[in-house]
């Protein structure tokens, strides 16, 4: 973590780091610059690319990670956000190996999550997008969800499916999750 942050008139401070990171379970480098004032105000822009992430335990493993994030800070108002990730080689509990892709947009109202994943293979395509309410104990998210999957996916398989007879099934629909209590490891 290396990086300044200078003087830029009218109670204003420049950023620019570079972070790089490494462990058990990954590998990731960035920058990340921007402006703040001394009321807490200002925006900051991180990027990162060539990330690792394995996570044995949790069946887990991502190769070419990079990404974006842009933060809007207001003193002494909610924060605002545009998140976007893209890993190249994703594996996770069974599911054959695929590109993901993931968008998180927040500001002060809601939080809007898009998420797709192809199977490198071509067998499948799985997206959903929604709304996301993380404030207060009880977790939720709305909206849709999609997947396209050949009968011969082993995405059939690794969701605990049965395999079509043949073909190309496409199943979507509205989908709403509710988690019974706070996150793990969650503070109020």
């Amino acid at each position: 973590f290396t990086g300044r942050l200078d003087p830029a008139g009218d109670d204003r401070y420049a950023i620019d780091f570079v972070v790089t990171g490494a462990g058990p379970q990954g590998q990731l480098a960035g920058r990340a610059d921007g402006s703040l004032d001394l009321t807490g105000s200002g925006s900051l822009r991180i990027s990162f690319a060539d990330g690792k992430l394995a996570s044995p335990e949790q069946g887990l493993a991502a190769e070419k990670v990079s990404g974006e994030a842009y933060l809007s800070l207001i003193a002494f108002e909610p924060w605002a956000a545009t998140v976007a990730v893209t890993a190249d080689q994703v594996s996770f509990q069974g599911l054959p190996s695929s590109r993901l892709k993931l968008q998180l947009d927040r500001d002060p109202s809601r939080t809007l999550l898009s998420a797709e994943a192809v199977g490198l293979d071509g067998s499948f395509r799985a997206s959903g997008q929604g709304i996301v309410e993380l404030d207060g104990m009880t977790p939720s998210a709305e909206g849709e969800i999609a997947l396209d999957a050949d009968a011969g996916s082993p995405v059939w398989q690794a969701l605990g499916l049965p395999a079509p007879s043949g073909g190309r099934i496409t199943i979507s629909g509205p989908a709403s999750v509710t988690l019974s209590g706070p996150l793990a490891g969650a503070q109020a």
